[in-house]
């Protein structure tokens, strides 16, 4: 019984600490909690965190001995707590009250649940596709890039004294 109640308490404090960190409760707010609720972006975040950190170690090999260091820094700071107030106020001070309705009434839908599903691996995929076409024309860029450090080059030069 004596272990108990300090965790009773430390739960109530941090219930407690994140309701009123949140910001004012407002229907508006409220029906964006449970937009992202019904969206499962909870989990679909925290899901999320495995593959940002895979991306950033496939475009920096470096940091694949820290994958472990990453996962778990992500895992204690980029949690649930931390970001839902924020992205609640963003859906809030995106879309008004009812739009935010109409966006769970269509989650709820058949088709709403497939979007949720088939979305994220739809923008996985469009971005490959976004990396493939730039690929293809890397050396293009590059081509631009020396183009213009030229013309810098050329603009930033001092005119040479005595050419008159």
């Amino acid at each position: 019984m004596r272990r108990t109640i300090p965790i009773i308490v430390m739960v109530t404090c941090i219930v407690l600490g994140s309701t009123i960190d949140a910001g004012p409760i407002t229907p508006q707010r409220d029906a964006a909690a449970d937009l992202l609720r019904i969206m499962g972006l909870e989990r679909t975040m925290m899901a999320g965190m495995t593959t940002m950190v895979d991306i950033q170690i496939q475009q920096n090999p470096t940091l694949g001995p820290y994958r472990d260091v990453l996962l778990k820094w992500a895992e204690t700071f980029m949690t649930w707590d931390a970001v839902s107030p924020e992205l609640i106020d963003l859906y809030a001070g995106t879309f008004t009250e009812s739009e935010l309705q109409e966006l769970i009434a269509f989650y709820k839908t058949p088709t709403g649940q497939k979007a949720l599903t088939e979305i994220p691996g739809l923008m996985q995929k469009g971005a490959a596709i976004g990396t493939d076409i730039a690929k293809k024309h890397t050396a293009e860029l590059e081509k631009m890039i020396r183009e213009r450090a030229k013309e810098i080059e050329k603009a930033t030069q001092k005119p040479e004294a005595g050419g008159a």
